[in-house]
Order: structure tokens, then sequence, then C-alpha cells
């Protein structure tokens, strides 16, 4: 729960630029968290631009659109030099003792709630995503033209 309200009130005050920092193992999680938090919150002018992958700069080169949190993974149980620099700066930071490999499950959870937290505080419903059914749809239709033809259609020049 604090996750989510971090994530919302930072994005209501403007700061809705999400900073991922994570150990190397944990990178393809990265990659989830960044997936959801921007489908589940981009919507009607609003939302949190989750940003994962990139290496931590210089803090006076970050904008006040920004805040960071660093996932650490299992043998990992102090803060980075660089989340400490980002918050000496007066970004906004948070941390997530993630110790246990066998936590993997709660993790999920807890970026769940958390984006839907912050999507309730952005006032959005992070469960309405209407271009993921569109998408789909045109994939059913795709493919139900594959099955009745035995191909796809041609494809269309760009």
């Amino acid at each position: 729960m604090t996750l989510g309200l971090f994530l919302g009130g930072a994005a209501r005050e403007g700061r809705d630029k999400l900073t991922l920092l994570l150990p190397r193992e944990l990178e393809p999680f990265g990659l989830w968290v960044e997936q959801l938090v921007a489908e589940s919150t981009g919507k009607q002018g609003t939302g949190v631009v989750p940003i994962a992958g990139e290496v931590p700069g210089d803090p006076a080169h970050y904008g006040v659109d920004r805040v960071f949190v660093e996932v650490s993974g299992p043998g990992v149980t102090t803060r980075s030099r660089e989340l400490d620099q980002l918050e000496a700066a007066g970004h906004p930071t948070a941390t997530i003792d993630w110790s246990e490999p066998a936590a993997l499950g709660a993790e999920f959870v807890r970026w769940e709630i958390a984006t839907a937290i912050a999507g309730a505080l952005l006032e959005i419903n992070p469960f309405d995503e209407p271009t993921v059914k569109q998408a789909k749809d045109a994939t059913t239709t795709l493919l139900g033209g594959y099955q009745s033809k035995g191909s796809f259609p041609p494809r269309r020049p760009a």
C-alpha cells in the first residue's frame, strides 16, 4: 500500500516518471513492472511513465518529474550509493528489500496493488484497458481469417 501511495502521490505533484533501479538479475522483473504501470495508469492524459534498465546518472541531470524505486535482490541488503546520492539531491526515493527468491509472487502482488492505488489517486481506472481489448479483438479477427483461408492477409504497405 505504501508503494502505491508513494507513486500516486508523487504523480499528483508532477513527479510522474518512475525510475526503477534493479540488479541485473531482476531486470526481467523490471520490464514487467514497466509494462504493468504504463498500461494501467497511462490514460485520460495522466499516468506514471516507468523507466527500467536506465543506468543512474548524475542527480543534477534529473528534473523534478522523477521518483526512484530501488529493488534490492537476494543477498543485497544495503541501499546503493546512487540512490543515496539521488535522495541527497532532493529526489524522492523508495527501497524495496527483496531478500528471498521465494518472494517473487509477493512482489508481483505488491506492484499490482501499488498500481491500483496509484490509479485511484490519479482518479483513473487502472483496470480499464481499452487498447488491450482492441488489440485482442484485432488478433482474433486476424486469426479467424487465417483459420478460414489458411493464410494471413497480405501485408499493407507502410
